[in-house]
């Protein structure tokens, strides 16, 4: 094997000024320059894997800088010699990496989730900027807290979430933006609404369970159904808008046709008589869409405006209120159960009282109280404590006169269907939570 040794001059010459550089790592030369700068590209491709940039970034850079020297050399000595100086640099950055990978455990799952899920450089940077300011020298490593630790880890999963959400819910909004580009929102109002509702719930379908495709799934499903519904609707509302009666009714006809050719409904239909046939059939259907459509946008009309009175009893701090299918889920903010403790704190008492101002408007046929807690603890514990909490805001709304009559169903599920990750205060203190589940008289 041939390998390239930099002559003591080269290394004199090398280290003058920078005494702390590593010692050359000797280079293979028997295939040549471009199979030793291949070499050692994978191999600093596979420390960016391995996180050995954010770990030890400083002598990370110095390796990939004396790379890229090398990239652009013409001598073939030279280029040795800067991989020789590059790999040395990557070896050092190994070893910190390695020194360091079991104390950032948690980070770096984080992190390895974040890439995984394809989160870009932008959403990586700002959890990559705040470890290398404790990684990039030994002495502000040492000072690295606990705390700052959950830091980065939290927005290493945010830009998780963000990557899934891009990867699962781009396409949709893109065409949710072009529809409401063409006018959706004034032309077809309450089916754009209704676009964005079902792509909003895909997104917190999302945030519950981003770990979990088959259970966000269907809402995705309805969200891109929904999107694709209402890009086509303002294609033709803008068509059609000055035409006349028999125009608009003939566009209406060519579209129908085009999407029962896209779903190949009419792929056999080639004689002309089935073909005036199955014209005359999709008239009547668009007269019969166009009836149960209106019938549809009265009845949503009314859902989305339950959903809006129920909304606007709370501010963002006190509750997030959302459909979830049938249902109108009431996520209640400001119970603020103490640590390991049931009863009904006396400033939850206010939001409490507005929840019940909603189940009178709503007359429900059902309601479900729902306790869950953060993983601080064993799963036993944790799931006695939230049937408990869940009881406490059950009993609450039954010693009203109120509510007499009405039914009130508990459920505890203790850690096991956080909203986000248990590893930061912030996202535990979102986890402690309580969950009403309504079911109206009236589908919502």
């Amino acid at each position: 094997m041939n390998l390239y040794k930099p002559t003591g001059l080269m290394l004199a010459l090398l280290f003058a000024g920078c005494a702390s550089r590593p010692e050359p790592v000797q280079i293979s030369t028997a295939a040549g320059p471009e199979a030793a700068i291949t070499a050692q590209e994978g191999m600093i491709e596979d420390a960016r894997k391995n996180h050995v940039d954010v770990l030890a970034p400083v002598a990370f850079q110095e390796a990939n800088g004396l790379f890229n020297d090398a990239k652009k050399e013409k001598n073939n000595k030279d280029i040795y010699e800067s991989l020789g100086i590059s790999k040395a640099y990557l070896n050092e950055a190994t070893s910190q990496a390695s020194a360091r990978n079991l104390d950032l455990q948690e980070v770096l799952d984080a992190r390895d989730e974040a890439m995984t899920a394809g989160a870009d450089f932008g959403s990586l940077k700002s959890g990559d900027d705040d470890l290398k300011e404790f990684t990039q020298d030994a002495d502000d490593y040492k000072e690295m807290k606990t705390s700052d630790k959950e830091k980065i880890t939290a927005k290493y999963l945010k830009a998780e979430l963000i990557a899934i959400k891009t990867n699962k819910l781009g396409t949709i909004r893109t065409t949710l933006e072009v529809a409401k580009s063409k006018g959706a929102s004034k032309l077809i109002p309450k089916t754009y609404r209704t676009a964005m509702m079902r792509y909003r719930a895909a997104e917190k379908s999302i945030e519950t369970d981003r770990h979990a495709p088959t259970v966000y799934g269907p809402a995705v499903a309805a969200a891109s159904a929904s999107a694709n519904r209402t890009l086509s609707l303002v294609e033709t509302a803008v068509a059609t808008q000055n035409q006349t009666p028999e125009q608009r009714a003939l566009t209406l006809d060519a579209r129908n046709k085009a999407l029962m050719e896209a779903d190949e409904l009419n792929a056999e239909v080639t004689e002309e008589a089935l073909q005036k046939d199955e014209a005359l059939a999709a008239q009547s259907a668009t007269l019969n869409a166009v009836a149960n459509e209106r019938n549809d946008l009265k009845t949503k009309e009314m859902q989305d405006q339950a959903v809006a009175n129920a909304a606007a009893k709370f501010n963002d701090s006190e509750a997030e209120v959302y459909r979830q299918g049938e249902n109108l889920v009431i996520r209640l903010k400001q119970v603020n159960f103490a640590s390991g403790r049931s009863e009904l704190p006396a400033q939850s008492m206010s939001v409490l009282g507005k929840v019940k101002t909603v189940l009178q408007d709503l007359s429900p046929s059902a309601v479900m109280i729902e306790g869950h807690t953060d993983a601080v603890g064993n799963a036993a514990t944790n799931q006695k404590l939230s049937e408990q909490r869940a009881a406490s805001v059950a009993k609450f709304f039954e010693s009203d006169t109120n509510m007499a009559g009405k039914k009130f169903d508990t459920a505890g599920f203790g850690f096991s269907k956080p909203l986000t990750s248990n590893k930061t205060a912030e996202g535990r203190a979102q986890n402690r939570r309580v969950d009403i589940v309504i079911t109206p008289s009236q589908q919502l």
